[in-house]
């Protein structure tokens, strides 16, 4: 398919879970044709057979274009091929990067709010005033800044799928 979400959904209907053997993928193809040269893009630019990536439908809609002109005419597809890899491998990483900022937020923001609860409740406790909503709005304040931080802690066990085993991924791959 002119796709690569699509190629990804076909071969993942057939590699299902309880499998107990790789699947194997047979590609009958007209030599020098079109469906050869896409065949080629996905495979060596887009590495779509062997991996899933998002990073593939960002670099494919980025070169349709040029893909395009390719498949009509078969000039140009060792020179594709190349910028696909190259875009590829540079999408891939800036993913990577996201998900690893993204799996940081949640402790870190737990963290902060942690550290604002319990400066605020030092605040309350150094004020001169102590009446009895005084008094309970500061204990309130000191229980949230526990709650966050254990909060914190408990997000950054390496075990997915919580945020420190989606940091303990990205670390690894």
């Amino acid at each position: 398919p002119l796709n690569p979400g699509l190629l990804e959904q076909r071969i993942g209907r057939l590699d299902r879970i309880g499998q107990r053997h790789d699947i194997e993928i047979h590609l009958p193809l007209l030599q020098a044709s079109a469906q050869q040269r896409l065949a080629r893009f996905y495979h060596e630019g887009l590495d779509a057979f062997e991996h899933s990536s998002p990073a593939s439908q960002a670099v494919f809609d980025e070169l349709l274009p040029a893909l395009q002109r390719v498949l009509a005419d078969g000039e140009g597809l060792d020179t594709l091929i190349a910028q696909a890899r190259a875009r590829y491998t540079q999408v891939r990483e800036e993913l990577h990067k996201a998900a690893t900022l993204m799996a940081l937020a949640g402790p870190v923001s737990s963290a902060l709010l942690a550290l604002g609860f319990w400066l605020f409740s030092l605040w309350g406790r150094a004020s001169g005033e102590q009446t009895v909503l005084s008094t309970a709005a500061t204990a309130l304040v000191g229980y949230l800044a526990s709650i966050n931080v254990s909060l914190a802690l408990f997000n950054i066990i390496p075990a997915f799928p919580l945020d420190g085993g989606r940091v303990l991924r990205s670390i690894l791959w």
